[in-house]
């Protein structure tokens, strides 16, 4: 710590001429006042002087002492983290992402990560502005036939969609399987490569750049929907070009790793029990009105290539709805608590994969057995469009009222 010492000469009472025998009432003044006697004007310059040394001094001092943000970063498992690869990458990253100054990993440090911060956590710093990095880590739940993996380009102005279920040969670019935080007020969104080995991960919050939290700032939300509705919007723009930033300056340094595609994981419902051949047949009205135009939530658009009895939306960085008909019928449990949507009851099996936010709904008291499944985030809208779908395409089963 460093201490400047002030020191303001002021006059001597004593010490004035003025003072003698017959001095006026301002000499007099003159001699218990030491400012008067002097005048101001040489002490406000002393201190100005004064002060001005101070703060050169402290910034100095801010200069010298200045490092590194230090970012504390969970232990998450990891099984290549500590790999000579994830070793090589790490050191191998820029010192800068997104306009970000690398930062220190806080101890005990996880091996394999790596993180760009604009300050340091719980220290005033803004640590909610962050990109972080994990080599080794396991190719995320999410990563299904469905998903849609892209490819950024080095200035991150665009990026190429491709499916991860197509032929990637002869393309030795990256590519990346965007994850994006579905809680409220979420600014997170996690990257994967998916045709790398070790896998990398790359999570992004630029909460504090001004992508989002715009409240903070002093809009309290309140005003019309469609204001709020467009900072909203606005927000998640700009979250999404900070994050193709990051990940077009991070992307070079990746593809010094193995090139190798990933097995992608089983699409949702598709290891569901299948009933009976009349089941699908009776299916074809509600399979056909779901592919003809139907959208169940906004942004979600038709994925071409799904099994039979089965229709499938997607939307970038989100999890897929899909919808799945003539299945055997659902075991539900006595007793178990329904949802009713538009006079249909529906089953919501709530076992949740790791990873994902997307769960398994069933709708009941059908000719023919339904099953859904949609993020928590999509849920409401999805499944009361789903259900106006239903009830003009399936008829309800005979035992039911």
């Amino acid at each position: 710590m460093l201490f400047v010492r002030l020191s303001i000469m002021t006059a001597d009472p004593t010490n004035n001429a003025d003072s003698a025998d017959g001095a006026s009432p301002d000499n007099e003044l003159a001699a218990t006042d030491p400012v008067e006697g002097i005048g101001r004007a040489p002490i406000y310059t002393s201190l100005g002087l004064s002060l001005g040394l101070v703060a050169v001094v402290l910034a100095g001092a801010r200069i010298i002492g200045g490092g590194a943000p230090t970012v504390t970063l969970s232990d998450l498992p990891a099984e290549h983290a500590d790999s000579a690869e994830c070793q090589q990458l790490i050191d191998s990253l820029p010192d800068e992402v997104a306009d970000l100054p690398r930062a220190e990993i806080a101890e005990p440090a996880p091996a394999g990560v790596a993180a760009w911060a604009a300050g340091s956590s719980g220290a005033g710093g803004n640590y909610r502005d962050q990109v972080s990095l994990r080599c080794g880590v396991d190719t995320p739940f999410q990563y299904s036939e469905y998903s849609h993996t892209q490819v950024v380009t080095a200035d991150g102005a665009s990026s190429s969609e491709n499916s991860s279920g197509s032929s990637s040969d002869g393309n030795t670019a990256t590519e990346w399987l965007e994850v994006q935080d579905q809680t409220p007020g979420s600014t997170l969104t996690t990257w994967y490569s998916t045709n790398r080995f070790p896998t990398v991960a790359v999570t992004v919050d630029r909460a504090g750049n001004g992508t989002a939290g715009n409240d903070a700032a002093g809009n309290d939300g309140a005003g019309t929907g469609t204001a709020g509705e467009n900072t909203e919007q606005d927000s998640a723009a700009a979250t999404s070009r900070e994050a193709h930033k990051a990940i077009a300056q991070l992307t070079g340094a990746t593809e010094a790793l193995e090139l190798r595609k990933h097995q992608p994981h089983p699409a949702p419902l598709s290891e569901l029990a299948s009933g009976s051949s009349d089941d699908l047949a009776a299916c074809q009205s509600l399979i056909s009105a779901a592919q003809d135009g139907f959208t169940p939530a906004e942004g979600y658009e038709l994925y071409d290539d799904t099994a039979k009895g089965t229709v499938a939306w997607t939307h970038p960085g989100y999890e897929p709805i899909v919808l799945r008909c003539g299945i055997a019928d659902p075991d539900v449990p006595l007793g178990e608590r329904l949802q009713q949507i538009n006079e249909v009851p529906w089953f919501e099996d709530t076992v949740l994969a790791d990873g994902t936010t997307a769960s398994t709904w069933y709708p009941l008291g059908r000719e023919v057995a339904v099953a859904v499944s949609t993020p928590q985030a999509a849920a409401q809208e999805s499944l009361s469009r789903i259900t106006e779908l239903l009830k003009q395409h399936t008829a309800a089963a005979p035992n039911v009222g």
